[in-house]
């Protein structure tokens, strides 16, 4: 059962007919007018931007998502920390790291973004198919992937973290229990965190028929 069907928000002006194999182009020039076409250049990915987009939402929710399918690039900077004795946390300057992408994020209206996800939506269907649904809805994925991100954890202090080996996890087992979206959420910031949730939101009022989930 398709819960969120694309009908119900669907522009009524039909997209153009355009192959997977060749929505590079113009799917990178919509949304580089939104980001801006230098940022879209180095901190995207610019080949199969809707084979990576969708296996990058299909696996948030999920405890990796392998950087052969992401569509972002590795953030710049190394992951900062506090060491008092053995005690060791995020550093609160962490978040200064992925300032750029929660500003640029805010400057995206969502309305326009949505619209250009709507406009070559058969694209993402297709795509999601071929990753092996061929009988799953995508657009049910992306609410769903959506939701999981805004019910990550907001801790009230800096997380502590063990370092067992040569990469660090958090102490509390149900904290490092949590997908890769919801620790990338973590990773953020709580005043980021709060700020990409709220864009969430906005997005997810766009491409669903219903008010967005509180």
């Amino acid at each position: 059962m398709i819960e969120h069907p694309i009908e119900a928000v669907l522009p009524p002006e039909a997209p153009p007919p355009l192959a997977l194999d060749d929505s590079d182009g113009p799917i990178a020039a919509a949304l580089g007018h939104l980001l801006g076409d230098e940022r879209l250049r180095t901190w995207f990915f610019g080949d199969a931007i809707v084979r990576r987009f969708v296996a990058t939402v299909d696996n948030l929710s999920r405890p990796t998502v392998a950087m052969k399918v992401r569509s972002l690039r590795p953030v710049p900077g190394a992951f900062e920390v506090v060491r008092d004795g053995e005690a060791i946390t995020v550093a609160a300057g962490n978040a200064a790291r992925y300032a750029p992408y929660v500003e640029a994020l805010e400057r995206i209206d969502a309305k326009q973004l949505a619209g250009v996800y709507l406009r070559f939506y058969p694209l993402f269907q297709q795509a999601y198919e071929e990753l092996g649904y061929p009988k799953a809805y995508f657009n049910d994925r992306l609410v769903a992937s959506i939701d999981h991100l805004l019910a990550a954890p907001e801790p009230s202090a800096p997380p502590r973290l063990l370092q067992p080996k040569v990469l660090y996890e958090f102490e509390d087992p149900r904290l490092e229990a949590l997908s890769a979206g919801q620790k990338a959420m973590l990773r953020l910031g709580p005043d980021n965190a709060q700020r990409v949730k709220a864009q969430l939101r906005a997005l997810r009022a766009e491409i669903t028929a219903s008010a967005p989930k509180p």
